[in-house]
């Protein structure tokens, strides 16, 4: 089931920033492991999802200087929804990659929980490939086109 905003961003008339190549075999392969399997991509999902939040907390400030820390907390939670992460995982087709455990249930596969893991993940790998900068620069242009 497509979230609303899943479809907004697969309507939107701008093409998404293009993603940063993973040429590392090694990264590449536990981005798209599931949890259910060994090698997973859970140690890269929470880095991920640290330098999401430090990227989304720095564009929201260089955005507007001025924001309470109250504000910008509210806003960050806005921007780091699992239904948004889940979304932009959406419309980079990242949850197909993704490798389960032949046991698991179809049903249980594609969850916002799974795709939002995945995308934070990606996040994590991109940071891993290349460091801070490059995954800064991918995701305030995420962050600018989103914000259109």
């Amino acid at each position: 089931m497509a979230s609303i905003y899943h479809t907004t961003y697969r309507n939107a008339q701008h093409p998404l920033p293009e993603l940063p190549q993973i040429k590392t075999v090694q990264i590449w392969d536990e981005v798209f492991t599931h949890q259910s399997l060994p090698n997973n991509n859970g140690v890269l999902s929470i880095l991920g999802q640290n330098v999401l939040a430090t990227c989304v907390a720095e564009w929201l400030i260089d955005a507007d200087p001025a924001l309470s820390h109250e504000e910008l907390r509210v806003r960050s939670n806005e921007r780091l929804q699992r239904t948004m992460l889940s979304a932009f995982a959406m419309a980079y087709d990242l949850p197909q990659l993704l490798r389960f455990a032949k046991n698991m249930p179809p049903m249980s596969k594609f969850t916002i929980e799974n795709e939002a893991a995945v995308f934070e993940a990606f996040v994590g790998a991109v940071h891993r490939e290349y460091g801070f900068d490059t995954v800064k620069e991918w995701l305030y242009a995420l962050m600018d086109w989103d914000n259109v």
